[in-house]
């Protein structure tokens, strides 16, 4: 049995139980560095993501460009609000996003080990590991459980569009590569992207304003990740 099915886009950011947590919104926002600066009229990007150094972020500006036709945009900010500390820490670690499963997730487990306090707990059968929050992480385990389904369907997205060429690294499932493709169409995107920040004013992106409301619900003890895969210690991933 698949632990992390990727079948489909979540149609609602609400989960059964949710009510909206500002202090959630502001945790989340704590963990990242990433600004956001609206797009022209007529331009294709409404936003573009930039991090603590003006450059554009790629995947990030992709998939809530690509998003915006999968579901309300109530679901989209919030699955925003949880993927920004993580692009943040991936560029924090020099880790592609568009690395391997093998490589993403030594990453994803540090990154909830690291980043969100979480313990680490490998599982007796060596199938995989399993999250769990404590006192010193800042998430309540719900938002967690939206975070686990914003990661999914980041790479569900920009999987999809042909820009992921691996497996989704929170799935089992193995359903072919494509890397060729993949990385033609990452490279257009990125001097699409450049070229853009480049004919801004002085090439410099202004900061913008405001957060998304994220939901929050009903608790969930632990998380469970597939297993790291050879060559990866529970220890350095989820």
């Amino acid at each position: 049995m698949n632990p992390f099915p990727c079948g489909g886009y979540v149609e609602s950011g609400r989960i059964k139980g949710m009510t909206t947590s500002s202090s959630q919104e502001h945790c989340l926002a704590a963990l990242t560095r990433i600004r956001r600066v609206a797009g022209k009229p007529g331009d294709p990007y409404e936003i573009v993501f930039v991090n603590h150094a003006g450059l554009p972020i790629v995947p990030l500006s992709e998939w809530y460009r690509l998003r915006k036709g999968l579901g309300p945009a109530s679901t989209r900010n919030t699955y925003l609000t949880c993927l920004m500390p993580y692009l943040s820490f991936l560029e924090e670690q020099a880790c592609p996003w568009n690395a391997p499963p093998e490589q993403l997730r030594p990453v994803l487990i540090a990154f909830h080990r690291d980043r969100l306090g979480c313990q680490i707990h490998p599982r007796r059968d060596g199938a995989g590991v399993d999250i769990i929050p404590t006192r010193e992480t800042p998430l309540r385990p719900s938002t967690l459980q939206v975070l686990r389904a914003a990661l999914r369907d980041f790479y569900l997205v920009l999987k999809d569009a042909g820009l992921y060429a691996f497996t989704n690294p929170l799935s089992s499932v193995s359903s072919g590569n494509r890397p060729a493709r993949s990385r033609i169409a990452v490279l257009l995107i990125t001097l699409e992207l450049e070229k853009r920040h480049m004919s801004s004013p002085g090439g410099a992106l202004p900061r913008s304003s405001g957060t998304p409301r994220i939901r929050n619900g009903s608790p969930n003890s632990a998380e469970s990740w597939p297993t790291c895969g050879k060559g990866c210690t529970p220890s350095s991933m989820q």
